[in-house]
């Protein structure tokens, strides 16, 4: 319980009887209202205040009792109550904390000064101890009353403009204040938006935030209620005729006025009621704009949803940056917006759209205000104000506020409006949800681009492959043709109409190797490579062709793939007709190896008899000898090219120098020499290297008559020379032809198989040395 003091108030109060002195019961914690009173005359001090029961020995009641805190003790209030004391409250809570206390007579808030609320406090004495002061108890609760009622009729407003209006309504019906007026902040000035019916022509104007009493209370947020215009030097009136008025702010929304032609036609229980309306007004206009900026939000949205399929239908990036600009006007109705790239360590305008004036910004330096600060960071910026940031560097003086939304790595989105705090958060999400959309088409085109050109460079491939190639795709197990290169058309005679969409299968594999097409595809399904030999049906009839079949990709599950068909028919044929000859040649060889080396068997065995019975005649034996060792030379020789020819054995690296010994030893050299120090290793089938380096050998001996051989190595390979006849130039061409020989003994297949043995390595070999100075035959390996 707070002490309670009496103090008696001076005696020029209104209805007060000059010898009885009026008892005042002050409480407060720290006598601040004691003090404020303690000078008043004629004090009639009682300690203390009885409770509920009658006060004892005839005390006399307090005429009045002023507090500081309005929650009193039960049994003081059943005093109060049942005394009709009237009790003062001196408080800076709003009078709404405690409107529906029945025993508040009077309500005081604390002025700037000691001396103002003396003032107040004596005022409030005189009216709530007066003989009226009932009646107008009454009157002002019926006027709280009145406005409890009509805050219903406030927040059924459904627009801001209609609950303007209904605000004045209410202050000139209620509270019966006949000039005033809604004034909104937009921008940096406070606009009128609703005027009471009774307000003069111009009774309420266009100021900025820095004006006057409206631009103080919107400034400060305090009320702000004046007596007289002409000692409040801050006041500049709509029309000079206005003397006295109240000014309250409306949250952060903006300011309510109302004004009087005369002083004094406001109190404080004015400016209280009035703050309690504002209250209501200042609520539901929080609650009307957050709805209308959720349906704002809502509808910008749907709208950006539905301009995003326009957007993402781009098919370049020049294209996307020009349609992002356009849903920033047309949709989320930004003023001006751009789309700056980075570009040679500039910004520069991709695109640019503006309602109206637009404004050419040029090149602009990477590191330059918020534009670099968002490419850097890779953050959003939301600018209230330019010319205040700390980060902006305008690039004129015409912009006031902006947005800054990057857009990957690629560059920053902008919108701009000339004036300051044109956009909230709601714009920055709006743009941070059409520039997220931007950024998935970007990549979207970059991709497609990728695909485009690398998707060009194989369609060019597919179709300069000089082979027959079918690109198909597995449509139910089966390979339909999807697109065939020109050399199909031409190889297989089908025109691209007549196989696109087909199985391939059924138009050019034979009847009976299903189950090996079967194989290739179930290869190709798995992600394997394939190479074979198969035989395919064309327009034309069948042909021979090596089939490379390509999955798209190795080792996996594949929906498709490449045949590739190289045309081998005409040298299969070679092939089979290589085949024919060998076996004729086989057969030739048998008839060689049985049917003439068996009678010259006998026909030596002969020769032998006729030798050891004959008395004469042993030159004519002896030549006999010679055609049957030559024949048997022939038959050695046809043999050689019959079973072995062209084709050399497994190959490894020889010794060069040693094979030329080792065929050095099967001769009968007499006095001839051999030369070899060439150091070199060749690729060879050894055998046959043998046979190549025998038969130079013999050659250069038996028919060149030469006495020294040697073996050297060249740039290109190797060299045999001898020092015997030398084979004459005219002829150098013939001599590897068979039956060449230069005497009547030789058997003129002996180059021929040196030749051939070459051949079959892969070598070539010619003829050189000095026209009868000695044969030399140089091998290019």
């Amino acid at each position: 319980m707070l002490p309670i003091v009496m103090v008696p108030v001076i005696d020029t109060f209104r209805q007060m009887t000059p010898t009885v002195p009026l008892r005042v019961a002050v409480a407060d914690t720290d006598s601040t209202l004691s003090d404020l009173l303690a000078d008043v005359s004629e004090v009639d001090l009682q300690v203390g205040l009885p409770g509920a029961s009658a006060p004892a020995n005839g005390a006399r009641l307090p005429d009045c009792l002023v507090v500081t805190d309005p929650n009193l003790d039960p049994g003081v209030v059943e005093t109060v109550k049942r005394g009709r004391i009237p009790v003062i409250v001196v408080t800076e809570m709003p009078l709404s904390a405690f409107i529906e206390d029945e025993h508040i007579a009077g309500y005081v808030r604390p002025g700037e000064t000691d001396a103002d609320t003396r003032s107040h406090l004596l005022d409030e004495l005189r009216w709530v101890t007066g003989h009226e002061t009932r009646q107008q108890l009454r009157e002002s609760t019926d006027r709280v009353t009145a406005l409890h009622d009509a805050t219903t009729t406030l927040v059924g407003a459904t627009t801001t403009d209609e609950l303007y209006r209904r605000t004045v309504d209410v202050a000139n019906d209620i509270l019966e204040f006949d000039i005033c007026y809604v004034g909104t902040v937009e921008g940096e000035k406070i606009v009128p938006r609703a005027v009471s019916s009774d307000a003069p022509e111009r009774g309420a104007r266009t100021m900025h935030i820095d004006e006057g009493i409206a631009g103080k209370t919107y400034r400060t947020g305090e009320s702000q209620l004046v007596r007289r215009v002409e000692e409040a030097s801050e006041v500049e009136p709509a029309r000079s005729e206005y003397q006295s008025g109240i000014s309250v702010a409306i949250g952060d929304h903006g300011v309510f006025q109302a004004v009087a032609t005369e002083p004094d036609m406001f109190d404080e229980q004015d400016l209280q009621l009035t703050e309690l309306l504002i209250g209501h007004v200042a609520e539901t206009l929080t609650r009307l704009k957050a709805e209308q900026s959720i349906r704002i939000r809502e509808r910008k949205i749907t709208r950006l949803h539905e301009g995003v399929t326009d957007l993402v239908s781009a098919r370049s990036v020049e294209d996307l940056f020009q349609r992002t600009v356009e849903v920033a006007e047309g949709i989320l109705e930004f003023d001006q917006s751009y789309v700056f790239v980075v570009e040679d360590g500039e910004f520069v305008t991709a695109a640019g759209a503006a309602r109206d004036d637009p404004v050419d910004v040029g090149r602009l330096q990477m590191g330059r205000g918020a534009l670099g600060e968002t490419y850097r960071t890779g953050e959003s910026r939301l600018t209230l104000d330019i010319e205040q940031d700390s980060v902006a560097e305008p690039v004129s003086g015409v912009f006031g506020s902006g947005i800054s939304v990057p857009i990957d790595d690629v560059g920053v989105f902008q919108a701009v409006a000339r004036d300051t705090r044109r956009f909230d958060e709601t714009d920055l999400e709006l743009a941070e949800l059409l520039i997220s959309h931007v950024t998935a088409t970007l990549k979207r085109i970059e991709a497609e681009s990728g695909l485009r050109s690398e998707r060009d460079r194989l369609d060019a491939l597919f179709e300069n492959i000089p082979d027959a190639a079918i690109a198909f795709e597995f449509e139910g197990g089966q390979p339909i043709v999807q697109r065939v290169n020109s050399a199909f058309e031409r190889v297989f005679g089908y025109g691209a109409d007549e196989v696109v969409g087909e199985n391939i299968d059924e138009r050019i594999v034979p009847d009976g190797v299903a189950t090996e097409a079967n194989t290739f595809n179930e290869g190709l399904k798995s992600g394997t490579s394939l190479r074979a030999e198969v035989r395919r049906e064309t327009a034309d009839g069948p042909r021979d062709f090596l089939l490379h079949v390509v999955p798209i990709s190795l080792d996996e599950t594949n929906s498709g793939g490449y045949a590739i068909y190289t045309d081998v028919t005409e040298q299969k044929e070679r092939e089979r007709q290589l085949r024919r000859q060998n076996e004729r040649l086989d057969e030739f060889a048998s008839i060689v190896s049985h049917d003439l080396r068996n009678p010259l068997t006998v026909a030596d065995g002969y020769l032998e008899l006729a030798r050891e019975t004959a008395t004469g005649g042993e030159a004519e034996l002896e030549r006999v000898a010679d055609a049957l060792d030559r024949m048997n030379a022939l038959v050695e020789d046809l043999l050689t090219l019959a079973r072995k020819g062209k084709v050399v054995g497994e190959t490894s690296r020889i010794d060069l120098d040693e094979a030329a010994r080792e065929a050095w030893t099967h001769l009968a050299t007499a006095d001839a020499t051999l030369s070899v120090d060439t150091g070199l290793t060749l690729d060879a089938d050894e055998p046959r290297l043998v046979e190549l380096l025998g038969n130079l050998f013999r050659n250069a001996i038996e028919h060149g008559e030469a006495s020294a051989v040697r073996i050297e190595g060249t740039a290109e390979g190797f060299a045999v020379e001898d020092d015997g006849h030398g084979i004459p130039v005219a002829e150098r061409d013939e001599v590897f032809e068979t039956g060449y020989t230069t005497t009547t003994d030789g058997t003129g297949f002996g180059l021929t198989i040196v030749r051939q043995i070459a051949e079959a390595h892969g070598w070539t070999v010619s003829v050189g040395g000095d026209d009868g100075g000695g044969a030399r035959f140089e091998f290019e390996v």
